[in-house]
């Protein structure tokens, strides 16, 4: 979608005027509704100003096509800086420039990645020719005017504020640097010879811009061949017979739609049964068909490992596009995507991030898609903001006058995870109820759970687990949310967030790893939390369980104030519970419980635990020892 666009002569005009910030925030409200924020504007003032400094004294033509913020539809990125022009042979050019004002960087561990001040602090953020890549990528393989009018797209990056140095140039990088070259503060000339090599005649002001943004968005034919190719190698999707069911019958219903009919599909499951298999299956078959859509999730975790397993070439970065977060369509345009598919909708928020802006991430999402595919599991909500539920997705599903498909035909209920045992799940389920201990019934399962006395026993177990042949990187070390993620340590695995006793201490999950925590070699010696493992699955499981949750006159009780002062999943909990005590000490037990549930439930094969109370750990092992290999004694 155009936001501003002019010819060269006009942004020279608007320049020099000082007057570029505001024509680009009315722009930014006329077609995006949304204004700039004052740092925003700064930003614009001053890469802007660098730019027309490069780009003045004849080095592209006055009629010449000048973009920026373009947005890319329908997934929320903005391009900062785009020319279009004809390049030496009246070939049609495109030249992307991703601006920063960074003013040093420092490399990471992670592709792609490095970490900047930026947005007020150091944080790890992408790097800026990996960002034009993705950009360039995207038109590429998913518009469909880029390989119907031969527009060549030339990535690259500015970094006007940036003293060179062996970093954002660095070896580790060149994979994407090699392809979308990054300009610093002294290289103007040599973003000066780049700009000309492929502008060399105007195109009236941007028509070639024009003729972009008329494109269809639609997977390329050499990406539906791509995705065909890599479901043949990767066996990790396969589908047993009832997912292969659900799948079937969602399938039915996406390829045989209607135009500009919605179809809104609500699938649940609860842990386990394959929710997110079925969701991965349908993200690549409907795109391999030409069908352009994206797979959903509040949480980054979900979408770092399941690219991770299914793009193991970097050639195939661009893929990442099609893994989006839930708040990223609050500027699409209705039906810009034929269908999404969200996995976890539980954790769909009513507003988008921490400044709670957007509508409804429910609606904001139907109304983008033709087709909605909802994948729920009502008792995983683990926060104060979780919204998504089957009622609310129904009520808003109706309201934009979409057919509704849900039942038994959209239901999972055969268990995959914790050795395939619906005993288990039974059982921890009315283990960690608040009923009293005789209301309890009596379940048999094979699954290997066990109750230890020390945390650090716990951790040598798994650790045992992890460096085994047979369980390879499988096990991991998790925990409630009961110990503080100190901003200091969340980089530095050298600060031990979580210790209990004198022998036990581990860092929570380095934020270098991204969402990696269950699959990075190096997770083993951290410890995961609710927001890394949620979603996700291993072969064991170790759980240490805070003050949160304990065991007192026969039943099992939780207490929110136990809670870590960090963890934003009961954010105020304070000001809340003065409020209103009776409802959120029911909304903040029911979260306690969930996260362990959740938590208890992401191991195939084992889950080991250690409670920091030690009549809950005798509560655990009691019922463990009479229940799990007792036949089932249903009332």
């Amino acid at each position: 979608m155009i936001v501003y666009r002019n010819d060269f002569k006009g942004f020279h005009n608007d320049i020099i005027s000082n007057d570029i910030e505001t024509k680009i925030n009315q722009c930014l409200i006329e077609t995006l509704q949304i204004g700039a924020s004052k740092s925003s504007l700064r930003s614009y003032h001053n890469s802007l100003e660098k730019m027309y400094t490069v780009l003045s004294g004849g080095i592209i033509p006055d009629d010449c096509g000048i973009s920026i913020e373009y947005n890319i539809p329908p997934t929320g990125l903005r391009i900062d800086f785009m020319l279009s022009g004809y390049g030496p042979k009246d070939e049609k050019n495109i030249v992307i420039i991703e601006l920063k004002q960074w003013e040093n960087a420092y490399i990471t561990n992670m592709d792609g990645i490095v970490n900047t001040f930026t947005g007020g602090h150091y944080q790890n953020v992408d790097h800026p020719s990996y960002q034009a890549l993705t950009y360039s990528d995207f038109l590429k393989y998913f518009n469909s005017t880029v390989s119907k009018d031969n527009i060549n797209l030339e990535p690259c990056a500015y970094l006007h504020n940036y003293v060179e140095d062996d970093i954002i140039k660095n070896p580790f990088y060149n994979v994407y640097t090699l392809k979308a070259p990054v300009f610093t503060k002294s290289e103007a000339v040599k973003l000066q010879e780049f700009v000309k090599k492929f502008i060399k005649k105007g195109d009236a002001g941007g028509n070639i811009i024009v003729e972009l943004n008329r494109g269809e968005i639609r997977p390329a034919k050499q990406l539906r061949e791509t995705l065909r190719g890599i479901f043949k190698k990767n066996d990790h999707f396969l589908l047993p017979d009832e997912e292969h069911l659900v799948y079937e019958n969602i399938l039915n219903i996406t390829t045989m739609q209607k135009e500009n009919h919605k179809d809104v599909i609500i699938v649940q499951g609860g842990p386990g049964t394959g929710k997110s298999v079925v969701a991965i299956q349908l993200l690549v078959n409907l795109n391999s068909r030409g069908l352009f859509t994206q797979y959903v999730t509040k949480t980054k975790a979900p979408r770092d490992v399941y690219f991770s397993e299914l793009v193991q070439d970097h050639k195939l970065k661009y893929l990442k596009s099609l893994f989006v977060g839930s708040g990223c369509f609050q500027t699409a345009p209705k039906n810009a995507i034929k269908v999404l598919v969200v996995d976890e909708a539980h954790r769909l928020t009513k507003k988008t991030g921490p400044r709670k802006t957007g509508d409804d991430q429910i609606r904001e999402i139907i109304n983008a898609a033709v087709c909605s595919v909802f994948f729920i599991d009502e008792n995983q909500h683990i926060s104060i903001d979780d919204y998504g539920t089957i009622s609310k997705i129904k009520e808003l599903a109706l309201a934009a006058d979409a057919t509704i498909h849900d039942g038994e035909e959209f239901t999972l209920t055969s268990q995959f995870r914790c050795n395939g045992s619906n005993g288990y799940l039974d059982w921890l389920n009315q283990s960690i109820s608040s009923f009293a201990e005789e209301e309890k019934k009596q379940y048999f399962f094979e699954y290997d759970f066990k109750v230890f006395d020390k945390p650090e026993e716990l951790r040598d177990e798994i650790f045992k687990i992890n460096s085994s042949k047979e369980h390879w990187n499988k096990a991991r070390i998790v925990a409630g949310y009961c110990w503080n993620w100190t901003k200091e340590g969340q980089n530095n695995s050298e600060i031990k967030d979580i210790s209990i006793g004198d022998n036990f201490t581990m860092s929570w999950n380095m934020r270098d790893d991204g969402g990696k925590f269950i699959i990075n070699e190096k997770a083993i010696n951290q410890v995961g939390c609710i927001h890394t493992a949620q979603g996700l699955e291993t072969d064991y499981i170790g759980v240490i369980i805070g003050d949160d949750m304990f065991f007192e006159n026969g039943r099992v009780c939780t207490d929110v104030m136990k809670r870590a002062d960090t963890d934003h999943t009961v954010f105020g909990k304070r000001k809340l519970l003065s409020e209103d005590p009776e409802y959120w000490n029911n909304q903040f037990d029911k979260i306690i419980r969930n996260t362990y549930r959740v938590l208890m439930t992401r191991g195939i094969k084992g889950c080991y635990i250690y409670c920091t109370n030690q009549a809950l750990r005798d509560y655990f092992r009691q019922q463990f020892s009479s229940y799990h290999r007792a036949l089932y004694m249903g009332k």
